[in-house]
């Protein structure tokens, strides 16, 4: 299906409004507008926060207005954190997309930023489309994510976020296997780094994933060490890019090198955990080899919680069986321990079970065949009772009659 709008990244923030101000209204430092009115929020790098309404996001400076008659109020677009816009809230598009996206709802996600693309506030069409443009990237989409990203880039070119935008397109080239293309996009953004140096620290990621499409090692390894992003002053950009780089890595057979970027990410999104739990599948998966026990924590966290996609837990699920099969293997080296014994047989139910809910998932990752194919060569449970045949009439109960001659 061909889109009216270009497609985007980023959903940003979409915190529980009700307990967000709860918090503000007791915050020190935070300046409020006078009505009770759902408000835009500026988050300030310093900690204070402005309510009220925002006219713009430049990248200079952000306007925006504590009442409805009041001057035109500015902050250096430095000095802001992020925006969460009133809109936000509530039931409406984005709500629903930001939902569809944590639960793994990819494409139906992409719609709903869409819809919110559409509207007539500059935040609605930028961070409309943003969002939109990460939910077709998380549903591999790579080539519309671009596109997406590079629309905003290009019509909303002084905005606070036009520089993310960049940074995305490059990226989603690069997955798309376009190094030529996401080297480009570092290019520009490197021109941009002369002035701005948030550019070069862009420029630098893209190269790293140009390259790492590209399978050049070295200089993958050279653009990663030169690429650094801070939770606290760019939350958005560090957490798509550690999180691009964790999984990179364990592609590249660094597992352990990828479980030390994912659990140094896990600190920092207690606050959102969403977002925590895509750091946990990594961590997880990272671990298979290197500690199985500590990947099947980490696993089975994913499959009890309500985020990620279909093949994100289908995956989980089938590695977490085949860990658990492995251990009660192990534990059955010894039959003349009867705790092992006991302990081997509830792994090994533990192991039916996720490994049913793999094989049963809607996902079409390899991993539901993997799991198919591991249940076949398994003996039936002992727990389970054989079905009872069919009992013979006894003689409350006679034979049918036999057919007339």
């Amino acid at each position: 299906m061909r889109r009216l709008f270009p497609l985007a990244p980023f959903a940003p923030f979409a915190p529980l409004v009700a307990t967000i101000a709860c918090l503000l209204f007791a915050a020190p430092g935070a300046i409020f507008a006078a009505d009770d009115e759902v408000k835009d929020r500026v988050f300030l790098k310093d900690g204070r926060t402005i309510e009220g309404t925002v006219d713009a996001e430049g990248a200079e400076e952000v306007t925006y207005r504590t009442a409805g008659n009041a001057q035109p109020g500015k902050k250096r677009g430095r000095e802001v954190l992020r925006v969460e816009y009133g809109g936000m809230s509530g039931e409406g598009d984005w709500t629903a997309g930001v939902t569809a996206r944590d639960q793994g709802r990819y494409d139906e996600a992409a719609d709903r930023f869409h819809i919110v693309s559409l509207g007539e506030r500059e935040w609605q069409k930028v961070y409309g489309s943003l969002a939109e443009g990460e939910a077709l990237e998380l549903a591999r989409k790579y080539d519309d994510a671009a596109a997406t990203f590079a629309a905003v880039a290009k019509d909303f070119a002084k905005h606070r976020l036009a520089l993310d935008a960049q940074y995305r397109a490059g990226m989603a080239l690069a997955l798309a296997g376009k190094a030529d293309e996401a080297q480009k996009v570092g290019d520009e953004l490197t021109e941009i780094g002369k002035k701005n140096p948030a550019g070069e620290a862009r420029a630098n990621a893209v190269r790293s994933a140009a390259f790492f499409a590209a399978k050049n090692k070295g200089k993958f390894d050279e653009f990663t060490r030169k690429t650094i992003f801070r939770p606290a002053d760019e939350p958005e950009v560090w957490f798509h890019f550690n999180l691009w780089m964790a999984d990179a890595l364990r592609l590249d057979g660094r597992g352990k090198d990828a479980a030390r970027i994912a659990e140094g990410m896990i600190s920092q999104l207690d606050g959102n955990p969403a977002r925590k739990m895509q750091a946990v599948a990594i961590k997880g998966l990272c671990l298979v080899e290197s500690d199985p026990q500590g990947a099947i924590t980490e696993l089975l966290k994913l499959d009890a919680l309500p985020f990620g996609s279909e093949d994100q837990k289908c995956e989980a699920r089938f590695q977490a069986g085949r860990l658990l099969l492995a251990e009660a293997k192990a534990l059955r080296l010894d039959p003349k321990d009867e705790r092992k014994m006991t302990t081997a047989t509830e792994l090994e139910r533990t192991a039916r079970l996720v490994l049913q809910a793999a094989a049963e998932s809607t996902s079409a990752a390899g991993a539901k065949t993997q799991a198919k194919d591991l249940l076949a060569t398994l003996p039936a449970d002992p727990s389970e009772k054989p079905k009872a045949e069919a009992a013979a009439p006894t003689a409350a109960e006679p034979a049918a009659a036999a057919p007339a001659k």
